[in-house]
């Protein structure tokens, strides 16, 4: 299954006269430069994303009812971590605002020993050597003043 990296937002201000003008909010469609836009981040689950090829563990281990199952592993695993993103999620007195950006990591990954206890298997996948590959901008809610 795959799911999406990044969330495309945009972090937007502007100079007038000189001077910066008030940060933007970007919790809707359309940047609202003034006023409170009553708005607010909605928290995003982590995503554990295998990428690549499966790997099978073992050849087929045979279960109580019958079925057979065959234990994989993925090649790579990418991990999103939780962030915020705005939603135009309504929220009293408060806007969406830009927080930074989180790093997201992917890692290799490889089938464990299989081991057998009794009528147990325990067959496992280990992912390590996590490396940076990316950015997902993360998002807050922060009070209007």
């Amino acid at each position: 299954m795959k799911y999406p990296l990044f969330s495309l937002a945009a972090s937007v201000s502007f100079a007038t006269f000189g001077a910066l003008a008030p940060a933007m909010d970007v919790s809707g469609t359309t940047p609202t430069p003034r006023g409170c836009p009553d708005r607010k981040a909605t928290a995003v689950d982590s995503e554990y994303i295998e990428l690549g090829p499966q790997t099978a563990c073992a050849s087929g281990v045979k279960l109580k009812n019958g079925e057979v199952w065959v234990p994989s592993c993925p090649e790579k695993l990418t991990i999103v971590p939780w962030h915020g993103e705005c939603h135009g999620e309504p929220n009293e007195g408060t806007r969406c605002m830009i927080l930074g950006d989180l790093p997201v990591s992917t890692g290799t990954c490889s089938c464990d020993s299989v081991i057998f206890i009794g009528n147990w298997v325990v067959v496992g996948c280990t992912c390590s050597d996590f490396v940076a590959s990316g950015t997902v901008e993360n998002f807050g809610t922060q009070d209007c003043v």
